[in-house]
């Protein structure tokens, strides 16, 4: 029996910027939807390299500001 699969936080929050990140991208969120779904990990790879980019941001500024 197949397990059903339980997404991490990182997928949830990817799944509320579905649309916001099709337009970045520049497809529709069904093509975006059926990228993820053929690599169930690039949602979370999306996610996670997102906070990544977000947290060296933050962290230029505050540097910037100091």
């Amino acid at each position: 029996m197949k397990e059903k699969h339980q997404p991490n936080l990182a997928e949830k929050i990817l799944v509320k910027a579905f649309p916001f990140l099709a337009g970045i991208m520049n497809i529709s969120t069904a093509e975006l939807r059926s990228l993820t779904s053929e690599d169930p990990g690039l949602a979370r790879r999306i996610a996670e390299n997102q906070w990544k980019v977000d947290e060296s941001s933050r962290q230029r500024e505050k540097a910037r500001l100091s």
